[in-house]
């Protein structure tokens, strides 16, 4: 009777164990679920957002685009899906996942990396056919990036860009006599220019529309020029600031995952950063830098003021 009891209270055991993890489960796919419709409500606001100011600017939507539109534009053919980069916004971690995601499928074909590589027939078939995605970031925590990154980089990344951009920046904003200095060195023995925030931020307003969408601007331009938003109709827009959660999100949405993964997105203390850095830059020239990001900050839905102040 004894055996025949405890025999009995494992058997309880086991089905209390079992209901529980079962209902474990039902309630993670219910959160899941409830994240996923969340998601999507977000994604209907964001777009709606975009088409109504598009529709206020004028601009209407491209049917076939031009081929430079989609020089931005990586590829996956085997899940169909299109997904437009802007550099300083995951740019080199989203086009190593879609690597990762071409090379499971070298056995089908040899894919081109990006639309534009495609004829116009195959293009615009994409671009009807495929889901397409967009992430955005906060223009002043982009803006930012790019600047510490390509500025303060100590190396050959910093000297290229000094020549680029430290030559125009020097030319315009520092006497005359050291821009005369620096002209007639050899490039090899160019000191460190140390070019500061405000006057990137300064030759950024004031060149204006003068610059071209480049290999080298796009780590600045306003999104919404990089992207071409308003002449291509996207499926999905995320945002940086909700990587952890959207681009996972993605993944499994156009069936990328699990081939293709995320790496997990860690937090950081880039705001106190945020705010020492242009807690340097004089108000008027942040004026200036907010005007210059205006159309961006009002379709992706930032707010200029949020990040530098905490408002």
């Amino acid at each position: 009777m004894l055996h025949v009891n405890r025999l009995l209270r494992v058997d309880i055991l086991f089905s209390l164990t079992s209901i529980i993890q079962s209902r474990s489960r039902e309630q993670e796919a219910a959160n899941i679920a409830a994240d996923d419709q969340e998601i999507w409500r977000e994604q209907k606001y964001r777009l709606n957002q975009i088409q109504s100011v598009c529709n206020r600017l004028n601009i209407t939507r491209l049917s076939n685009p031009p081929k430079t539109y989609t020089e931005r534009m990586l590829v996956d053919d085997t899940n169909g899906i299109l997904f437009a980069y802007i550099p300083k916004v995951s740019c080199s971690t989203w086009k190593s996942v879609f690597r990762k995601s071409r090379d499971s499928h070298r056995e089908n074909r040899v894919n081109y990396s990006v639309l534009s590589q495609y004829n116009d027939t195959e293009r615009v078939k994409r671009l009807d056919q495929y889901k397409k995605v967009l992430f955005v970031r906060n223009p002043f925590t982009r803006l930012l990036s790019a600047f510490l990154s390509k500025f303060r980089s100590r190396g050959n990344l910093q000297k290229s860009w000094e020549i680029v951009y430290g030559f125009p920046i020097i030319k315009r904003y520092r006497p005359p006599e050291l821009f005369k200095k620096l002209e007639v060195l050899p490039r090899s023995s160019l000191p460190q220019m140390n070019i500061t925030l405000t006057e990137f931020i300064r030759y950024i307003h004031d060149r204006g529309d003068e610059i071209q969408l480049t290999e080298t601007s796009d780590h600045w331009l306003p999104q919404h020029i990089v992207s071409h938003v308003c002449e291509m109709e996207f499926d999905f827009i995320g945002k940086y600031e909700n990587l952890a959660l959207e681009a996972p999100f993605v993944l499994k949405w156009s069936g990328m995952s699990p081939v293709a993964t995320f790496p997990e997105v860690h937090a950081s203390n880039a705001l106190s950063v945020i705010r020492q850095e242009f807690g340097e830059v004089p108000l008027l020239h942040l004026k200036s830098l907010i005007q210059y990001y205006s159309l961006d900050f009002e379709l992706f839905g930032y707010n200029p003021y949020e990040i530098l102040h905490g408002e």
